[in-house]
Parts: structure tokens; C-alpha cells; sequence
């Protein structure tokens, strides 16, 4: 080592001054980076894409990194500028933190209350700081130096955290559609798969990852499905949230509808594709639909036709949800058109009614079977 590095690293450690400068470039440069990789990484990927038309798989793994870096590089620029040093040095980060909530507002949809906010802070901001610039109290240590700084810097973090793009609902359907292009299925399952805030276009991707393993009838009601009017597709509406591309799912799926699609469209399109084959992708999407609108009539008519029942009920092969409507379909009709027997299904019906009659309040019942049955159908059939 150098006699001059040896001099220069003495002399950083000697001045309290420098050192409480380095803690503030270390504590941001550790916040920045966490903050877009863990937070917001999904989020900048979107609007990188959507602003400047820039779709690369490997974008997200790399912009996290090149924010970092290019905005530790504006604030050696803005150094001259401000010139705030000391106890103040903390707030020269300010213009850099704003930027930063900035950049995670721009998409799906920006946000002018948000930039109201922003702008009134850095209009405070100029004025304030005009009368710190190259102030410097000689009379003080270590500490008296480091405790303003941490509070402005803690105070950031709590800022900038808060006033990010901090939907949950967004973030996960961003993170499912990363994993589906880097083709982790499993992975974009295990998304806020205990969570129940979801949306529609969550659920028409999680239906999509299922229909990839051809599990769609089979854990469809295992995720929570939002109230109101939805299906299972995405649409071609969706393309401004859409990180995963939309041309690939039609072409998986057969079909993408402008808006909100009604029985007789899915019909009508599944009659296009099953001259060649038995049992499309789209065929569990109208089975399953079907099931959301809590029409088994229909489900009972259409299913013979992607799926043999009997032979299905001989090996045991029908998929779970299939089994539970078919079920409850015997139940509920005086003169059912499918007869189908599962001994297991039929045993879980059983205790499902039996825990329902010892909870004779709808809201304590409902939540208790949701607890031991909340994947079922018969769950979703009658509480959701």
C-alpha cells in the first residue's frame, strides 16, 4: 500500500466531516438499490416499456443497478451545485429521493395527486437550502454531525417507500408475468398465493399458469376470485400492465377478447378450434367459466364433450373442481343428466355440509369453512 493511500485513509477516518458524508453515500446507495430491485423492479420494468418501448427479458435484472449507478452519478454532479455540507450534507439527497418516487408513478396510470405532492415538496426545498449552501458549524463532533443526517435519511426512506407505486395487487401481478418469461410456471403460482387481495387480470394470469399445466379445473378455486363481473382471459385492454407478451397467449390460448367476454363469444370461438382437437386450452376456459357464473346446467351439458365422464370416473382421473360440481350438480337436481360417483369427493361434501350446520351464523359459518374448504367449489358456490 502507498504512503499517499495510507495518508488519504487516515485522513478520511480523522475527519468526522468526510466520514459522515461516506455513511450517507453508503446508506443510499444501499436504500436505491434495494428499493428498485426489492420494491420496485417490476414497476420501473413496465414503465422503461411502456415510455421508451424498451422490452428486453434480462431489462429487469439490470436496471436496478443502472439506476444505482446513474443516480449516485447525478449526485457527484449535483455537489457543486448545492454545496451542502455537514450536519445539511443529508439533505442534498432530497432532489434524488423525489426522482426516485418519481420514476414509480409514471405506470400503469400516473399519478397527478402524487406529482402535486413531489412538486410542493421541491418547491420548499429550493428555498430552504439556499440559505444552508457551504454552511458549516466548526464546533462539532462525530455526533452532533451524524444524528441530523441519519434523521433526514430515515425520514426519505419513509417517504420515498410510501409514496412509490405501492399497489400489492399491481406488484403481483408484475412479479407472476416475470417468472412466466423467464418460464418458472411454478413459480408464478406461488405469487401471493396466501393472499386474498387479487383482481381480474390476476386471476386471468394465474388461469393461464394453470392452463400451462393443464391444472386449470384442477386449482382454479384454490386462488381467491375477485367479486363482480370477470373472466378468465386477458385482454387485448390489458396490454399497457402486461410485462409478459400478449401474442403469446393467444397464441396458447386461441383466442384474446377486446373486453369482458360473455358465453355465446366463448362458444362461438371454441367452435373454431376443436375440429382438430378433443380438448383445447379453451375448453377448460368455458368449463371454468361456467363454474364462475354458477351455471352447472351448462357445465353438465358441455363437459361430455372435452371429457369422458365414465371413464374419467373409472380411473379417477376427472379433475378436482370437475368432481366437487358434479357433486353438488347430483344434490341440487331432482333428475341430474350425469350421475357421477367419487367415493372421496362425496365423503368431503358430507363433512362440508355436516361443518356448515354447526354454525348456524352465516358470517362465523362462512368463515370457518372457508378455513378448511375455502379451494373447494362448494366454497365459492354458496359463500362467494
Amino acid at each position: 500500500m502507498s504512503m499517499r493511500f495510507k495518508q488519504f485513509v487516515q485522513s478520511c477516518i480523522q475527519s468526522d466531516v468526510r466520514l459522515v458524508h461516506v455513511c450517507n453515500y453508503i446508506l443510499f446507495t444501499l436504500f436505491t438499490f434495494l428499493f428498485f430491485y426489492g420494491l420496485q423492479q417490476d414497476v420501473i420494468t413496465l414503465t422503461m416499456q411502456n415510455r421508451l418501448g424498451v422490452r428486453c427479458p434480462g431489462l429487469s435484472v439490470c436496471m436496478p443497478y443502472i439506476l444505482t449507478a446513474l443516480l449516485l452519478s447525478l449526485k457527484i454532479a449535483l455537489n457543486k451545485l448545492l454545496r451542502l455540507k455537514g450536519r445539511h450534507h443529508a439533505l442534498s439527497f432530497v432532489p434524488l429521493f423525489a426522482l426516485m418516487v418519481f420514476l414509480t408513478i409514471l405506470e400503469p396510470h400516473f399519478s397527478l395527486f402524487k406529482a402535486a405532492i413531489l412538486s410542493f415538496v421541491l418547491l420548499l426545498y429550493v428555498p430552504f437550502i439556499s440559505r444552508l449552501r457551504g454552511a458549516m458549524h466548526y464546533g462539532d463532533h462525530f455526533q452532533t454531525l451524524l444524528i441530523p443526517n441519519l434523521i433526514v435519511m430515515l425520514s426519505s426512506f419513509v417517504f420515498v417507500t410510501l409514496m412509490a407505486n405501492t399497489s400489492d395487487v399491481l406488484h403481483y401481478e408484475l412479479r407472476l408475468q416475470r417468472h412466466l418469461n423467464n418460464g418458472h410456471v411454478e413459480a408464478a403460482l406461488a405469487v401471493a398465493q396466501l393472499e386474498q387481495a387479487t383482481s381480474q387480470r390476476l386471476t386471468a394470469l394465474r388461469a393461464y399458469a394453470l392452463s400451462h399445466k393443464d391444472e386449470l379445473g384442477e386449482n382454479l378455486f384454490s386462488y381467491p376470485i375477485p367479486k363482480g363481473r370477470s373472466d378468465l382471459f386477458l385482454h387485448q385492454t390489458d396490454e399497457r400492465y402486461m410485462l409478459y407478451p400478449l401474442d403469446s397467449v393467444k397464441a396458447f390460448v386461441g383466442w384474446l377478447p377486446r373486453q369482458t367476454v360473455t358465453i355465446p363469444e366463448l362458444i362461438d370461438r371454441l367452435s373454431l378450434v376443436t375440429d382438430t382437437l378433443r380438448k383445447p386450452p379453451m375448453a377448460d376456459y368455458l368449463l371454468c367459466t361456467l363454474l364462475l357464473k354458477k351455471d352447472l346446467g351448462a357445465f353438465v351439458h358441455w363437459l361430455p364433450r372435452f371429457y369422458d365422464v365414465g371413464e374419467a370416473e373409472r380411473l379417477g382421473n376427472l379433475p378436482r373442481h370437475y368432481r366437487e360440481a358434479l357433486i353438488l350438480y347430483k344434490a341440487l337436481s331432482l333428475s341430474p343428466a350425469i350421475v357421477f360417483h367419487s367415493n372421496q369427493t362425496e365423503t368431503n361434501f358430507r363433512d362440508f355440509k355436516e361443518l356448515a350446520r354447526q354454525y348456524p351464523d352465516t358470517r362465523v359459518r362462512r368463515n370457518q369453512l372457508r378455513s378448511v374448504y375455502g379451494d373447494t367449489y362448494w366454497w365459492y358456490y354458496w359463500y362467494h
